[in-house]
């Protein structure tokens, strides 16, 4: 917590439009030179409560800067899964491409839209052995490199 000088939050206090009942108590026994004990015994108190609710303000401060921070962390970290999902999605459809399945121009499938997504349901569907896996990765390997 910052120091807490009666000084300092007096003269603050003493440019609030509206201060509590408790501060304006607080002001003038404050400025009173010639306090009772139980005045002075109240002063100490209210000038504990004052300092209270000064630490109770810094502390929701503080509380409020650490979510700012934490959310700012996890936008950061959502903004970079969808950035990595959009890289993902571009490169899938840059495969697409390189199949011959997209023209690279336009966008659009080569091949009926229906056509190809039931052709690319089958093939996730199929039980391929995995000689014919390999022979794909082969052929798919060497298009990845002659892009290259």
């Amino acid at each position: 917590m910052a120091s807490f000088r009666i000084e300092t939050h007096i003269a603050n206090l003493r440019q609030l439009e509206k201060p509590s009942t408790e501060q304006r108590i607080l002001i003038l026994l404050y400025d009173k030179t010639d306090r009772t004990p139980k005045e002075e015994r109240d002063l100490k108190a209210l000038i504990r409560s004052e300092k209270a609710q000064e630490a109770v303000k810094e502390a929701k401060a503080k509380a409020s800067e650490a979510k700012a921070r934490s959310s700012k962390i996890a936008k950061r970290e959502r903004d970079a899964k969808d950035k990595e999902r959009t890289h993902n999605l571009i490169q899938s459809a840059g495969l697409l491409i390189l199949a011959g399945l997209v023209d690279s121009k336009t966008g659009n499938p080569t091949w009926d839209k229906g056509e190809l997504l039931g052709a690319l349901a089958s093939m996730a569907k199929a039980e391929i052995n995995d000689t014919k896996r390999q022979e794909w990765k082969e052929k798919g390997d060497a298009l990845l490199a002659g892009e290259k």
